[in-house]
């Protein structure tokens, strides 16, 4: 089955429910959650992206993240995203919110 993303206006107002495929191909704004995993120095975690991705292959990286699901919070799709990609489960906190026009965001 397909995942399932809020499709939102430049405002995070909600049109309507899309794929993530979807809103990825037509280039709609979805929500996204990144975290930036820091430890107890300050140092920052860089990560690989995997080679076989479509975008930005084999690249470095310092967000763990991805689409937000229907009616999830990003706190709770950060949290979620922490334990798939890397098994973590660690408390996060929302520090801000921004609008992502450029297509920066890796599907």
């Amino acid at each position: 089955m397909a995942e399932m993303v809020e499709w939102v206006d430049g405002f995070g107002r909600v049109s309507g429910v899309v794929s993530r495929e979807r809103a990825v191909r037509e280039g709609w704004l979805h929500r996204v959650a990144v975290t930036v995993c820091r430890d107890g120095r300050g140092r920052v975690l860089v990560l690989r992206r995997a080679g076989h991705l479509a975008r930005y292959p084999g690249r470095h990286e310092v967000g763990v993240g991805g689409a937000v699901r229907v009616g999830e919070s990003y706190e709770e799709a950060a949290a979620r995203e922490l334990a798939e990609e890397l098994g973590v489960r660690a408390p996060v906190r929302l520090l801000g919110a921004f609008v992502n026009r450029v297509g920066l965001s890796p599907h």
